[in-house]
């Protein structure tokens, strides 16, 4: 709310969700003989390098134009 006040209503409303079946998770979990679900902390580790990389993106090579206010809810 207090970014809507000071930058006014945002333009994009991005959802990021993870797939288990990326190479980075698949690869791992296969290597390891295990399935996906065994190790969750993979998985939310890979997503949030991916999301973190998403973010550096938009920030940094503007890719929507400049960024004037963000922010990266968890």
């Amino acid at each position: 709310m207090a970014i809507c006040k000071r930058f006014g209503y945002p333009d994009l409303f991005i959802t990021f969700t993870c797939n288990s079946n990326w190479n980075e998770i698949k690869s791992f979990v296969e290597e390891k003989g295990l399935s996906v679900s065994d190790r969750p902390d993979i998985i939310s580790r890979v997503f949030k390098m991916k999301l973190d990389q998403m973010m550096n993106d938009f920030k940094k090579k503007e890719m929507f134009g400049k960024v004037i206010a963000g922010r990266l809810f968890l």
